[in-house]
């Protein structure tokens, strides 16, 4: 296991992502960039896979996500796949 390169990795991940402006991947609701923590509404970066259960992905880009600050608290991480993703056989829209 790669060892935890520290806090100011993670800030630095945190901040690339707020500054893609992403909905939230859980409710799929525009976030407000404008808010500041601890409103409810506000941005906060989501561990898509749980950094307790696997660790390794902790520092990895690609297990963060948008979420609002209540839909992060309020669900455990990696509950639904992102919004974005459709089932397979899905359609896009009705042809």
């Amino acid at each position: 296991m790669q060892p935890r390169r520290g806090p100011r990795v993670h800030r630095g991940l945190v901040a690339n992502l707020r500054a893609q402006h992403r909905p939230c991947r859980i409710c799929g609701d525009p976030i407000d960039y404008t808010l500041e923590y601890p409103d409810p509404r506000s941005f906060s970066a989501e561990h898509i896979r749980s950094f307790s259960t696997h660790p390794e992905l902790r520092e990895d880009p690609a297990n963060l996500d948008a979420a609002h600050l209540e839909c992060n608290r309020g669900s455990p991480s990696g509950r639904r796949p992102p919004l974005t993703v459709r089932p397979l056989g899905e359609l896009s829209r009705n042809w």
